[in-house]
């Protein structure tokens, strides 16, 4: 037992050093301040304040209002905060500028008044065939100098909620800008049951007041010193990390499960699969000379993805319902949902049954989350006897039941029309084999004249961007798309006369053929008698976003099996010596480097090659097949990725 005095001897000695330490920790915080305040001289604008308050009714309806304080340091921030931009959805939806004024450094104020608002329809109508009820508020700043502040509060709220009943928020904190204080408060109905979740670094202080519920975030954000260099750094991550990190810091939804989604989203279908005269009489059209029930379904596929252009018009519940079938059928144009609603009427007047299949192409449904704003496209999913085929219409040239590989394994959920629905994946592995055949026949003359013949046929992924190409210009055109195949192959010269196979008959792989004339350039090698010329591999896509050094346990993904057959050129013996020539080539992930007369093989890709001696002429014959879709084991660096 220590003994009083010897108490007081280790008190006295605690105390002295932590006096010692004192001079450290404030020599710290200084030192923390000064290089805080270092940033902050260097940024164009800084967030002092920003609050965001949002409310939500039981029945859906939400109001937001937000209030920012920033300091304008440059030029630059003059130009970024000169003009404030707000959107908003006019047919159910306003926004109200309730103050926006500019506070001088000698104090004086100067108020935008109502000249200074403009209301701007549709800035972005027609891009990409889309068209929307999308708005914006602009506040064009008076008066704004360096060293001014710009001070606003504007009022954004939902007056007619697209999901009567329902409502769902996500949040980003402020992670670009410097922000001195950032506060997030939603408050909800006390009673409303919600999913909410937020990032374990933001933990809300939680209220419950009067018959309602607050929930308040405070944040600030200080960028790195050297942002150039934090971006250089090598990312660590894994897969799920980064998946993790690119989530909303903050997230809510009414729906419990994906299955009241199905639920809200069931009527919205079947209310537009009305069937008319019309239909009937055009589904009878494309199906008479079909034999059999694949052949009914192809049918029907291939004039809706063909003949129906992609065009969005989405204004208020057009949003997320789609338009009347008999509609897209007179018109010729719709959206994914539009276009999907017109196939599986058709389906269903030809006895098939038919059902959407919601997904989203730019993130990842979340179990947690479920919620409307999560779906961004719409497939097809037919059972015809025991097994499923997936389809979608939307790209217009896609073979039948292939889809794209961005959409491959995600999850999706099946909203089966007879009141049932599952959450599953689309199936990863493709309907046939894909290919690419590359066919070169070129004479290389002594003074570096090539001239031949290319044979580019595609059945699959790159079968889509092809097609695609030459559909959307006229056939005086296409030599400029065979230039961009041309160059893409990496041969010299250019393309003389081109001819393709139908952009729109996808029951048959794409085949473009044609001829190109130039020069090969031919560089000298260590022996004054050989030379060495470069020749084309197709490359196989590499998935650099996920290639780094970070431990990951599930496998990369390197997409759907391809079997590629190129064959090189052919030339005359007497250009070089004892080489005839030498063909190098970089074949994707592997980075293999071939020359004539080696065969080389990887346990995910094999390249071999051969050179038969064709009379006074040789010729190199080079394969290379993907026979693996992903790489056990996790990630590589993208330096032992190179063989």
């Amino acid at each position: 037992m220590t003994s009083p005095a010897a108490r007081s001897i280790q008190l006295f000695l605690v105390g002295i050093v932590s006096l010692m330490a004192l001079p450290a920790q404030e020599a710290t915080k200084k030192g923390a301040a000064e290089d805080r305040n270092a940033v902050l001289a260097r940024q164009s604008v800084i967030y002092e304040q920003s609050n965001l308050t949002v409310t939500f009714q039981n029945d859906g309806r939400w109001q937001e209002e937000e209030y920012r304080r920033a300091r304008v340091a440059s030029e630059e921030g003059v130009r970024e905060m000169g003009k404030l931009r707000f959107g908003f959805g006019a047919d159910n939806q306003k926004v109200e500028i309730l103050t926006a004024r500019v506070i001088k450094k000698d104090g004086k104020v100067v108020e935008a008044g109502p000249d200074s608002i403009l209301e701007v329809a549709e800035p972005f109508a027609g891009f990409g065939n889309e068209y929307s009820d999308y708005r914006e508020k602009h506040i064009l700043v008076p008066g704004l100098q360096t060293g001014d502040t710009v001070e606003y509060r504007v009022r954004t709220v939902e007056e007619r909620p697209l999901a009567p009943g329902h409502f769902w928020y996500a949040h980003f904190f402020e992670s670009n800008r410097p922000c001195l204080s950032e506060v997030l408060k939603i408050v909800v109905p006390s009673a409303r049951e919600i999913r909410l979740r937020y990032k374990p670094k933001h933990v809300p202080a939680i209220k419950d007041e009067a018959g309602w519920t607050s929930y308040e975030w405070r944040s600030s954000h200080i960028p790195p010193d050297e942002p150039e260099a934090e971006e250089k750094k090598p990312d660590k991550k894994s897969r799920k990390e980064r998946q993790e990190d690119a989530r909303p810091d903050v997230q809510l939804t009414t729906f419990p499960n994906w299955e009241a989604v199905a639920s809200w989203y069931r009527p919205l279908q079947e209310s537009r699969m009305r069937v008319t005269r019309e239909l009937r009489e055009k589904t009878q059209e494309l199906t008479r000379d079909c034999k059999t029930d694949i052949e009914k379904v192809q049918a029907i596929y291939s004039f809706v993805a063909t003949r129906v252009r992609y065009m969005s018009l989405s204004f208020g519940i057009g949003r997320i319902r789609p338009h009347l079938a008999a509609d897209v059928l007179e018109h010729l144009y719709g959206d994914c949902k539009d276009k999907h609603t017109l196939l599986a009427t058709m389906l269903k007047i030809a006895g098939f049954d038919a059902c959407p299949v919601l997904t989203s192409v730019s993130g990842e449904l979340d179990d947690d989350q479920p919620s409307p704003s999560r779906l961004d496209h719409v497939l097809t999913l037919v059972h015809l006897g025991d097994s499923q085929v997936w389809l979608d219409t939307t790209s217009e040239t896609a073979p039948f039941r292939v889809v794209a590989a961005m959409l491959r394994k995600k999850p999706a959920l099946i909203v089966h029309l007879d009141g049932s629905s599952s959450f599953t994946k689309i199936p990863a592995n493709p309907p046939f084999e894909f290919s690419t055949t590359l066919d070169i026949d070129a004479v290389l003359a002594e003074n570096g004249t090539i001239t031949g013949k290319v044979n580019y046929t595609v059945r699959g992924e790159e079968e889509l961007a092809l097609r695609g190409m030459f559909r959307s210009r006229p056939p005086s055109d296409w030599k400029k798309v065979a230039n961009f195949v041309h160059d893409r192959l990496t041969l010299p010269g250019e393309v003389t006369t081109v001819t393709a196979s139908d952009p729109l008959d996808t029951r048959q792989a794409f085949r473009l053929e044609y001829e190109f004339s130039g020069l090969l350039v031919i560089s000298p090698q260590a022996r004054p008698r050989d030379t060495l010329a470069r020749l084309p591999l197709p490359q196989l896509d590499t998935p650099w976003f996920i290639i780094d050094d970070a431990p990951d346990p599930e496998p990369i993904d390197l997409g759907y099996p391809v079997k590629d057959r190129p064959s090189a050129i052919e030339t005359s013996p007497r250009i070089s010596g004892s080489t005839p020539f030498a063909c190098i080539c970089e074949a994707g992930l592997w980075g293999v480097r071939i020359k004539v007369r080696v065969e080389c093989g990887h346990a995910y890709c094999r390249t071999p090659s051969r050179n038969p001696a064709l009379g006074d002429r040789w010729k190199t014959v080079s394969r290379a097949c993907l026979i693996r879709t992903g790489r056990a084991g996790g990630r590589s660096s993208a330096a032992s990725s190179k063989g």
